[in-house]
């Protein structure tokens, strides 16, 4: 059980369970760095509607890490990495789902995808329905949609339902 004053010992404890728990844990839209464990909150709500689609492929996380080629000493660019912050705090305080179009990618994608052409399917599909911006989640191996409408992104996770293992309708809060 913990009290007032034992927040520390309490976040110290969620991140030893793994390093985007405590991202999980935020009640609000935060940019997250390093492995995930260095959070940053941001003004502002999403509120989007989103389909969530996995196909049911496994992808083993370390070999797509692999195949990026980076290692912990590869160099970053700080003008390119403020740059990505800023989109993401204008995102997430305008919801405006362009900025995501233009802005946003995920380096993971081509090399699942070579490795997993089904999932680029998965994601020309999720477009094809509707979505105004799609992205794999992580290393893989689900794609996340947004959508304008809560009857567009009905409408899609309809469709995609018929085709794929799991479809979700949510919201991205």
């Amino acid at each position: 059980k913990f009290g007032r004053g034992d927040e520390e010992s309490l976040s110290d404890m969620i991140r030893k369970l793994g390093a985007d728990v405590p991202f999980c844990m935020q009640d609000r839209p935060a940019l997250c760095e390093g492995i995930g464990d260095v959070i940053s909150p941001l003004e502002g709500r999403l509120d989007l509607p989103a389909v969530i689609v996995n196909c049911g492929l496994h992808v083993n996380t370390r070999h797509a890490y692999n195949l990026l080629g980076r290692t912990e000493n590869s160099p970053v660019d700080l003008d390119i990495l403020e740059k990505k912050r800023s989109s993401i705090r204008d995102f997430v305080r305008t919801k405006d789902i362009s900025i995501a179009g233009k802005e946003f990618f995920n380096d993971f994608e081509n090399a699942v995808f070579s490795m997993h052409p089904a999932l680029k399917e998965v994601k020309e599909d999720i477009k094809a329905s509707g979505a105004s911006f799609t992205i794999m989640t992580g290393s893989g191996s689900s794609i996340v949609g947004l959508f304008e409408s809560d009857r567009r992104a009905m409408e899609a996770a309809g469709r995609l339902s018929g085709k794929y293992s799991f479809v979700c309708n949510t919201r991205i809060v």
